[in-house]
């Protein structure tokens, strides 16, 4: 009798369990985040001994998002803005083969940074087709204003907003690009709009409008105007910030309705993959834990990941072709093209 009591507990505890397990991740989030990537996709300084670099790299930030997608369920990957310009994987590539190596670890978003725009609109229009075709991320930008004849491709690529759902969650995300662009990049004919905090403003209310019960931003306006824009628009949640290539998080930030935005920002140049956790318990959302997580020599390289930029090292450095005689080659293929 007492063993057919154990047992039956045991069954009764296990589904309780299990129910509780199923309950808790469909209310759990877990947003990776990277931002200010530009194009560093091996290992940097300091080096070992036979020149290898031992910090960063995306095939650490690789291995990091596929053991959280292995045992996390609901997973979102995002990216804050500017993997244009940097490192020679970009001045080789124009940026695609980054795009390629980020939609082939799943990443959900990307904001559009100030240094998509370096060589123009018509480059990254390139680099999204070469990169993100046929089935790839969105780029995410709600101030861009892409009304000129010649950049309605870039429509295809550019959304102001996404939503994703996980279980009972549903996440809106949209993105806002800084309009220092205007000055310091090359947009034209695109235009950054400036009124920041109202474009945020109507797309909180239209996410809302939409049954999102998680807004995220992903933000590529640096951490002085991220505060402003949690200061002052309600309805944010969570900021993922970029621009500055700070390290910090999670920061508070109290609105006057006295709903709460996190802040957060992971580095630069893949030194860092952010770690956030939300939880959404009978309608309160709460952050249940955040880690900036360094892509040291701790961190193992993802091997698929590690011989595919090893293989476009090899390219870069080949010495039968010239660096600069390439890269000019391709950049009037890709400006005869437009």
């Amino acid at each position: 009798m007492n063993l057919k009591i154990n047992f039956s507990l045991a069954i009764f505890l296990i589904v309780v369990f299990l129910t509780f397990e199923l309950i808790a991740a469909a209310d759990t989030l877990t947003i990776l985040h990277v931002n200010d990537t530009h194009s560093c996709l091996a290992p940097l300084a300091p080096r070992n001994p036979d020149l290898s670099g031992t910090q960063g790299g995306i095939a650490r930030a690789a291995s990091v998002i596929g053991l959280t997608k292995m045992t996390e369920t609901n997973v979102l990957t995002l990216h804050a803005g500017d993997s244009f310009i940097g490192d020679m994987f970009f001045n080789h590539y124009f940026g695609a083969a980054e795009f390629q190596i980020m939609n082939m670890l799943g990443f959900d978003a990307m904001a559009v940074g100030n240094h998509e725009f370096d060589l123009t609109p018509a480059i990254l229009d390139t680099a999204c087709h070469y990169g993100l075709l046929p089935s790839g991320f969105p780029l995410l930008s709600a101030n861009l204003i892409l009304d000129d004849p010649s950049v309605q491709d870039l429509k295809n690529f550019i959304k102001p907003y996404i939503i994703k759902e996980f279980g009972s969650l549903r996440v809106g995300i949209f993105g806002l690009t800084t309009p220092t662009a205007n000055m310091i990049s090359q947009p034209a004919p695109v235009f950054v709009d400036t009124n920041i905090g109202v474009t945020a403003a109507i797309t909180v209310q239209e996410l809302n409008a939409q049954g999102c019960n998680i807004v995220i931003l992903l933000s590529h306006l640096g951490e002085y105007y991220d505060e402003m824009i949690a200061a002052q628009v309600p309805g944010i949640n969570l900021i993922i910030g970029g621009h500055d290539h700070y390290l910090y998080g999670p920061k508070e930030v109290t609105n006057p309705l006295g709903q709460t935005t996190w802040l957060v920002q992971a580095g630069s140049n893949y030194s860092h993959i952010g770690q956030t956790k939300l939880v959404l318990d009978n309608g309160t959302l709460s952050l249940a834990s955040y880690q900036p997580i360094p892509l040291d020599i701790s961190v193992p390289e993802e091997p698929t990941v590690k011989a595919a930029v090893d293989g476009m090292i090899a390219e870069i450095e080949a010495p039968t072709v010239s660096h600069f005689s390439h890269s000019r080659l391709v950049l009037q293929q890709l400006i005869l093209k437009k």
